[in-house]
């Protein structure tokens, strides 16, 4: 009997024993370096499950107690890292992962098996390791993160050499652009050929298309979310590099056993070295970008974080009769502080600051009259963040918060006419509104382990000129394994968006105007549906997926046929210019984009790189507009084909090269123009045509297509590394429309107006570039 009481004791502490959980908690970080990696991907042993770090690196799994673990560590671009330990109480473990060879980085796809809970099973989510951004041909050498992004399937590209993003059939204002939490408004350099994100200053970039979780709103169609690098904490080093647009230089290092630092700089260089030579007469032409971070440990629990950008571009040339000149510039700040409260629960509270500004003049000067004109757009954000992300069990992720956001537009127009005899101009008329929003979501890994469900509210609203507006954004999105290793994913999402983007339609290059929703133009909206599956195939390193998505979009804003915002020709009365607002020119409408998105990768061998495929339809329809009747959106593309591949011919060279495939893109074009008379609206410009239009967006541009090439020699030195790549842009010389210039075919009619034909104008040749690199 006492034997057997005995062994019933011994069992029911050896059940207790085995019953008894405790919490392992750390950070992920690089190798080398020791910055924070995010959504690293902890997987405990069958049954435990698993979970992400966050955007900071820091994770926490609750794991049985008394028995050998082994636990992987995996993020997209490096090495997977194994660990064994058997917990006997609550235990912190911060680990360090070395980075992924880079001709075996992937896009999207992690070392090893997929899983439910790893980043890529997301809905809708796109992940580039900014190291194969560093292989990649592109424009004059520059490694530019946004176009790496439109040779991915969903990401429709713009005109030539442009970086914009149109995503699931929304325009580039539709896109939540992040660089460490703060908007970033205007993403372009030169006029959108380059952005103004400097790879050298990035950690990581990640594109949501859909699926989003209930932290991320203020916009329909995505959000890039930039991280930039904290600076090395083991030893100073830096990047230099010298491409044929620009130079740019990197510093990092440690400040003391704290802190770390990185300053990043880019500036174009063509102004500096040809101005000179002509005597003063070459455009004044350049810009350039800052980026700089500062981290300090307060304590082991408190991290403080400071990090800006700056950046501007200037463009103004000299004419016989006068002058002209664009400039604009972003400026974002962003202060962090971000603290652990125990083993589960961690803190983070920023405040972020973000100022836009952009502005045209153009003087033109005869002998009886001076004609100038200045327009301006401003853009001015104060915003307070705070969030809390809680680990409670080894299979829910908690996460909320809540954010403030100021807005200040000022939206202007100014024309001046005749400064001798009088002035007329729009005075600027600010418009504050203040943005809230509360959110909370939870990541729940189903027992069993093959379903993954976040579900998650935002409420969201704005309160501007007297007016508040209030919206509920529910937000679903499940990851399901199947058999044979199929992974399937759905989502939902709806969105709302507060600002706005006016943009002219025409040929020419459009002159933006960013505006608030107010009384009469309420917020947009959008609610997306998407479905995919996705196959690994680990032998031969390949991943197989499909996506489809359906998207309607409510309250679009847009401009009423002929109206502009610019105010032309109004005489010198000041009551007639600013009686003139940019409400009266636009109109309110709705539209929808749905399609398919195809992707093929390889990411083991010497041979890697991907194919991607989107089929899309995309149309919109206005009141006003085209008679009521639906037309094709702007950046309506049916197909869309990019395929990228990287070789490694050698340990030290490396070839790449991209080919992209699209259809035309859908304009308005000028059918007939109507003779004026010699009189003109613009004394001394020549202008007396009145063009008439067509249908909306009936005209389709000539199909785009190009090939870009590189190759890359390495040579390992005693600290660092150098890089030489020379590359061709538009290998074959293909001439891709820019723009459409119009022209008279035949004699005027008796009417006076004549028939219409258009001529396609190419930007870019084919463009040879060598650059330089060198790691120390």
């Amino acid at each position: 009997m006492r034997s057997l009481l005995l062994t019933g004791l011994l069992m029911s502490l050896a059940w207790a024993a085995h019953g008894q959980t405790h919490t392992l908690s750390g950070f992920v970080r690089e190798a080398g370096s020791q910055e924070a990696i995010s959504s690293a991907l902890v997987q405990g042993p069958a049954g435990t499950g698993g979970t992400l770090a966050n955007a900071y690196g820091f994770y926490s799994l609750t794991l049985p107690a008394g028995q050998p673990l082994r636990l992987v560590f995996r993020r997209l671009g490096y090495q997977p890292l194994e660990k064994t330990l058997t917990l006997t109480a609550d235990e912190r473990l911060d680990v360090s992962l070395v980075p992924q060879p880079t001709e075996l980085a992937g896009v999207s796809v992690l070392a090893g098996q997929p899983t439910v809970l790893s980043e890529e099973s997301r809905s809708s989510v796109l992940s580039l390791p900014i190291r194969q951004l560093q292989q990649m041909p592109l424009l004059l050498g520059e490694k530019d993160v946004l176009r790496a992004f439109q040779l991915l399937p969903g990401v429709q590209k713009g005109r030539e050499g442009t970086t914009g993003l149109y995503v699931r059939g929304g325009g580039p204002d539709q896109n939540l652009i992040l660089l460490d939490d703060a908007v970033v408004y205007n993403a372009s350099h030169l006029f959108g050929f380059l952005s103004v994100f400097n790879s050298d200053a990035l950690q990581q970039a990640t594109l949501l298309k859909g699926g989003f979780p209930a932290r991320y709103g203020g916009r329909l169609s995505s959000v890039l979310e930039l991280q930039m690098k904290e600076g090395n904490r083991q030893r100073w080093g830096g990047r230099v590099g010298v491409g044929l647009l620009a130079g740019r230089l990197t510093l990092e290092g440690p400040l003391g056993r704290r802190a770390s630092v990185l300053v990043s700089g880019r500036r174009s260089y063509a102004d500096a070295l040809l101005r000179p030579l002509s005597g003063g007469e070459f455009p004044k032409a350049y810009f350039y970008d800052l980026n700089a971070k500062i981290n300090y440990d307060l304590s082991a629990r408190d991290k403080l974080y400071l990090s800006g950008y700056f950046g501007r571009d200037v463009f103004s040339f000299k004419n016989p009769d006068g002058n002209d000149g664009f400039g604009w510039g972003n400026a974002t700040g962003t202060l962090r502080y971000n603290r652990l409260f125990s083993k589960k629960l961690f803190g983070s509270l920023l405040l972020v600051a973000t100022r836009y500004r952009f502005g045209v003049f153009s003087d033109k000067r005869d002998e009886q009259y001076l004609y100038s004109l200045q327009y301006a757009s401003a853009i001015d954000d104060r915003g307070l963040k705070a969030s809390l992300d809680y680990r409670p069990t080894a299979r829910h992720a908690l996460r909320a918060g809540v954010e403030l956001t100021r807005h200040r537009f000022t939206p202007s127009a100014l024309v001046l006419r005749d400064r001798r005899a009088d002035s007329v101009q729009v005075e600027k008329n600010p418009t504050d509104g203040l943005e809230a929003a509360l959110y909370a979501e939870d990541t729940w890994q189903l027992p069993g382990e093959r379903l993954v469900l976040n579900a998650g509210l935002r409420a969201t609203g704005l309160r501007v000129q007297g007016r508040t507006y209030a919206y509920a954004e529910p937000r679903l999105a499940l990851s399901g394994q199947l058999p044979g290793g199929l992974l399937a994913k759905v989502s939902y999402a709806r969105m709302h968006q507060y600002v706005q983007l006016l943009s002219n339609s025409g040929l020419g290059l459009p002159t933006d105007l960013w505006v608030p929703a107010d009384s009469s133009l309420p917020p947009q909206r959008a609610d997306q549906w998407a479905a995919g599956l996705s196959k690994f195939v680990p032998a031969a390193g390949l991943r197989l997926s499909v996506e489809g998505f359906y998207k309607r979009m409510e309250r679009l804003v847009g401009y009423r046929e002929g109206a502009s915002f610019l105010v032309l020709d109004l005489g010198p009365d000041p009551d007639r210019i600013k009686a003139i607002d940019y409400r009266q020119n636009v109109t309110v409408g709705r539209g929808q984009s749905y399609g398919l998105e195809l992707l093929a990768q390889r990411t083991a061998g010497r041979l890697s790189g991907w194919v991607g495929y989107t089929l899309a339809w995309t149309w919109h329809q206005f009141a006003d507009v085209n008679g009521g009747r639906a037309f094709p959106a702007r950046y309506d593309r049916r197909h869309d084909l990019s395929v990228v591949g990287l070789y490694a011919l050698r340990p030290r060279i490396r070839l790449t090269g991209t080919f992209v495939y699209g259809s035309g893109n859908a304009l308005t074009v000028a059918t007939a123009r109507t003779d004026l008379g010699p009189h003109s609206f613009l004394p001394g410009s020549g202008f007396r045509f009145y063009p008439q239009y067509g249908a909306t967006n009936a005209f389709r541009t000539a199909p785009y297509h190009r090939l870009d090439v590189g190759v890359q020699f390495h040579k390992p030195k005693a600290h660092g590394e150098r890089t030489w790549e020379v590359s061709l842009y538009n290998a074959y010389n293909r001439v891709n429309a820019f723009y459409y210039s119009s022209g008279a075919a035949s004699a005027p009619a008796p009417d006076g107006s004549q028939t219409n034909t258009l001529i396609r104008h190419g930007l870019f040749p084919i463009l040879p570039s060598v650059s330089y690199t060198r790691d120390f």
